[in-house]
């Protein structure tokens, strides 16, 4: 589902922080979502989840959806790392 415009103000918090760290500064693409996020699905995954036609509309709400997938990530991070450690591969444990 595309991202609806313009962004609110959440989505600019978590898009300028992602810009950021990624080298940009969110200014110089302040309509062009793509030049910021190209390629990387799981900002564009977020985005799309903290955006209105997804029923978010409000701070808390946001607040609600990104503790959600952090609590998803972090399982799934914690599935694949015990998942690594019974297949012996735990050479990736030491950077958790």
């Amino acid at each position: 589902m595309p991202i609806s415009h313009p962004l609110k103000p959440w989505q600019k918090m978590v898009l300028g922080d992602y810009a950021g760290s990624m080298g940009f500064n969110l200014d110089d693409f302040p309509d062009d979502i793509d030049a910021v996020c190209a390629g990387d699905t799981l900002i564009q995954f977020i985005l799309t989840e903290l955006d209105e036609t997804e029923d978010c509309h409000d701070y808390a709400e946001a607040m609600r959806r990104m503790e959600v997938m952090e609590a998803d990530l972090l399982e799934w991070s914690q599935t694949l790392r015990f998942a690594a450690a019974v297949q012996g591969d735990d050479e990736n444990d030491q950077a958790a």
